[in-house]
């Protein structure tokens, strides 16, 4: 591999190092690009799980609050013999 800079000649090793390190950096960058899209595709999906919990809690709360009542009034009431 031979690289020139401005009719400079560069030395093989120098030229070797400043490709690992370009391509070091380029790692670094895709592995950041990568991770912030899978955290934005994970935020987004708990967010919208989050918010058809509360939606779905929101629409049956009275049907649920009914049914605690009923049970809590129906319910075998567990006496102690002494």
């Amino acid at each position: 591999m031979h690289i020139s800079f401005a009719k400079h000649d560069v030395e093989p090793i120098t030229s070797i190092i400043a490709l690992t390190g370009v391509l070091a950096i380029l790692v670094v960058v895709g592995f950041i690009i990568a991770f912030s899209l899978f955290t934005a595709i994970a935020f987004a999906f708990i967010t919208a799980g989050i918010g058809l919990f509360v939606a779905g809690l929101s629409v049956f709360w009275p049907v649920i609050l009914f049914t605690l009542v009923i049970f809590l009034l129906v319910r075998d009431k567990q006496t102690s013999a002494h």
